[in-house]
Parts: structure tokens; C-alpha cells; sequence
């Protein structure tokens, strides 16, 4: 009997780690995915700028904000 009982502890243990990996999967995608949007949007701007899209006149400060926003302050 209690070899049926460390089986199934051992069965529970394998599913609450699976589960955990899942959901740290999921995690590190999601932010990997952030990431690569958040750099394609700065490589979008940078063109827009480059082209001449945007006036002078709005673009007078670009700051790059700790929480990886971009912030544009037109005078």
C-alpha cells in the first residue's frame, strides 16, 4: 500500500511541475513577444522619421521611459 501511495505522490508531483512549466512557457513567450513587437514599433517610428512622416515640430523630445514606453512631447 504504501507503494501505491509514493506512486501517486509522484504522479502529482510530475503534474504540478508540468503545469509549472507550462505556465513559465507561457510567461517567457508572452514576453519574448512583447519584446519583438516593442523593438518592431521603435524600428517603425525611426522610419517614419527618417521619411520625413512626422514634422519637426512634433518630433521636439523622444523619451524612452523605463517601462519600455515611448513618450513624444511636442511644444
Amino acid at each position: 500500500m504504501s507503494e501505491d501511495t509514493d506512486k501517486e505522490k509522484h504522479e502529482q508531483d510530475y503534474l504540478l511541475l508540468d503545469r509549472f512549466t507550462n505556465a513559465a512557457s507561457l510567461i517567457l513567450l508572452n514576453e519574448k513577444t512583447s519584446f519583438k513587437s516593442f523593438e518592431r514599433m521603435k524600428g517603425n517610428f525611426l522610419e517614419q522619421i527618417i521619411e520625413g512622416k512626422h514634422p519637426k515640430s512634433e518630433i521636439v523630445s523622444l523619451k524612452l521611459l523605463s517601462d519600455n514606453t515611448c513618450k513624444v512631447i511636442s511644444y
